[in-house]
Formats: C-alpha cells, structure tokens, sequence
C-alpha cells in the first residue's frame, strides 16, 4: 500500500520538477532530485532507528536475559549482562570510525 502512494506522488512530482527546468539542466536536476531523494530517506531511516533503539535501550537486555534463562542457558544470563553494555559501546564506536574513513571516499 505504501508503495501505490508512493507512485502515486513520485511520477508526478518528477515529472513536474524535470518539466521546469530548461532541457539543457535536466539531467543535474534529476540528480539533485535523487540525491535529496536519498538524503531524505536516510534521515529518515537514521530518525525512525534511533527512536526505536532509544525505546527499547531500557528493557531489551533485560528481556533478552529473561527469555535466555527461559529457554535454554541460565548460567549465561549473568555473563551477557554484564557485557551488553560494552558491546553496544563498542559497536558504536566502530560505526563512528567507519563513517570517519569513508569521509574522504566521498569527496568529489
């Protein structure tokens, strides 16, 4: 359903965009259209991530030790607790770093 909306307003709009330019500058604005296109739904993506992983930050370890003590692993529990934490840091950080070496790949 999403997607039927989404063409719905999509061929339009380029349509319209690309008509209102001369025929000379079409092509940059069709890549300035899809670059903000891309822009945009990263944002999004990185808004709609972050909310979800912010709710779920206080009661997902716990649940997740919960459910390990449940089906399987009792003895593990205490272990993934108590390095949760410092993976989820660690993680980031190597994100952070990741997006630090392509800075420069991105460069014109």
């Amino acid at each position: 359903m999403i997607e039927v909306g989404n063409g719905m307003f999509s061929s339009p709009n380029t349509a319209s965009i690309i008509n209102s330019v001369p025929a000379s500058y079409r092509g940059v604005a069709s890549g300035m259209k899809s670059t903000l296109q891309n822009a945009g739904q990263i944002v999004s993506l990185a808004m709609f991530l972050t909310i979800v992983i912010s709710s779920l930050s206080a009661s997902l370890p716990s649940a997740l030790s919960n459910a390990m003590v449940q089906a399987v692993a009792p003895q593990l529990a205490p272990i993934f607790q108590k390095n949760f934490r410092p993976q989820r840091r660690f993680s980031a950080r190597f994100w952070v770093t990741t997006q630090f070496f392509q800075l420069p790949r991105n460069k014109l």
